[in-house]
């Protein structure tokens, strides 16, 4: 094994030591960034979740009013089969009426 000389060892020592400590510190840094990312990534998503949520909630009010709309129209639909009707009806007794108004004008004549 060969000797080394004092400065040299100094030399190699403080080497060492100083590539040492900056990997330690490397490493505190790199854990501190990764608590970083691991905070935003928690953030993001919570933030997909309440975005998720949200959509589900439209999507359900959406089938609501969807739902709704089709009891008026369908509603509308009777409506207007009922208005139909009671017009034919209506033309039906204003024909019938007038009839009975020419009949009674012929009898009270006479």
């Amino acid at each position: 094994m060969t000797e080394v000389d004092e400065e040299t060892r100094g030399f190699l020592d403080r080497l060492l030591r100083e590539t040492v400590e900056g990997r330690h510190r490397m490493e505190q840094k790199l854990d501190a960034f990764d608590q970083k990312i691991e905070g935003m990534n928690d953030r993001m998503l919570t933030n997909f979740d309440a975005l998720y949520k949200r959509d589900e909630d439209r999507k359900i009010e959406y089938q609501a009013i969807k739902a709704a709309l089709s009891r008026v129209e369908v509603s509308i639909a009777h409506l207007q089969l009922s208005l139909a009707r009671l017009s034919r009806i209506f033309a039906s007794s204003a024909s019938r009426c007038s009839s009975f108004m020419m009949r009674f004008a012929k009898f009270a004549r006479g």
